[in-house]
């Protein structure tokens, strides 16, 4: 059950703030001299403000600077530690390590700041067998580890240390099931908001899995969705979607009403050709995987407000 805290929030967050989304800039295809984005899928923020990106066809991680410019790239294919293959994900913990869904090796990477490998999490349970595409990941307050486990239609749990710990959903279409995760995010309170893609909705869990409410349905309408993809929620708890098979961003309060979008189909400035991934700053200013014109969108998501 939802609290009053949450309806009254998003009431006043709906009612006195009017989103004015201002494109800024572009990033890539072209990052620099010599290299160039060749699908880039997840964004993040690292903890001193600089884009980590995961190119999936790529296999490669590229952080940026907020304004595009290359700051390193981390480029191994393969098997070996430190080598990717069509990862999905990164992002840089509060230890300051970097976690990598290396989906294609069916693993979480954990490396040194450097980039250098540390450890990996491939298999957790004999019975229970390894993952299948893990997509995306997050570090919850308590330091576990929560995987987007594509193709075992769940969320996968672990400790700061890589011991499994538990599961939750499974494939099916009910309250609480999904269909090909692709995405999660923490919001406030410590829900857990997943990305239920072939489902076309968004579900939500509390902090140790069970299900709470959910939102969306397949269509085009406002709140509904075609294969939501990424995530991300700003430091006043809205939630923001990557409606990919739509090609916009939808946005949301944190007990799931719709908010506004931002987004059309095309190849202009804040159009969209299958974006896959958002961040968002904390100076609400918003970095699209625009993935069909391999490049990133910024966004001033606010951009006329007082």
């Amino acid at each position: 059950m939802l609290t009053l805290g949450l309806v009254l929030s998003s009431q006043l967050m709906s009612a006195s703030l009017q989103a004015a989304p201002k494109f800024v800039r572009q990033i890539g295809p072209i990052v620099s001299k010599e290299e160039s984005f060749s699908g880039p899928f997840g964004v993040s923020l690292s903890n001193n403000g600089d884009l980590l990106v995961a190119d999936d066809l790529g296999h490669v991680i590229f952080v940026l600077s907020p304004d595009g410019m290359l700051i390193r790239k981390l480029d191994c294919r393969g098997e070996r530690p430190g080598c990717f293959s069509f990862l999905d994900a990164v992002l840089q913990g509060p230890d300051d390590l970097l976690y990598v869904a290396d989906t294609g090796n069916n693993r979480i990477q954990i490396l040194r700041a450097d980039g250098s490998p540390l450890d990996e999490i491939k298999h957790w349970n004999l019975f229970l067998g390894g993952f299948s595409n893990p997509r995306d990941l997050v570090i919850d307050e308590q330091g576990r580890i929560l995987v987007a486990d594509w193709g075992n239609h769940c969320i996968r749990v672990f400790s700061s240390e890589g011991e499994y710990l538990t599961s939750y959903g499974k494939e099916g279409q009910q309250p609480g099931e999904l269909k090909n995760p692709i995405s999660l995010v923490l919001g406030q309170n410590q829900f857990v908001y997943v990305s239920d893609f072939a489902n076309h909705r968004i579900q939500v869990f509390d902090g140790n899995g069970k299900f709470l409410f959910g939102f969306g349905s397949e269509g085009k309408e406002p709140g509904q969705f075609i294969n939501p993809a990424g995530l991300a929620v700003d430091g006043s708890g809205r939630l923001f979607v990557v409606d990919r098979g739509n090609s916009r961003v939808q946005v949301f309060s944190p007990n799931g009403d719709y908010l506004w979008t931002f987004g059309t189909e095309g190849n202009g400035d804040m159009q969209f050709s299958r974006p896959t991934d958002i961040a968002v700053s904390q100076q609400q200013v918003a970095f699209v995987v625009d993935q069909g014109h391999q490049r990133i969108q910024v966004i001033d998501l606010y951009s006329s407000n007082q």
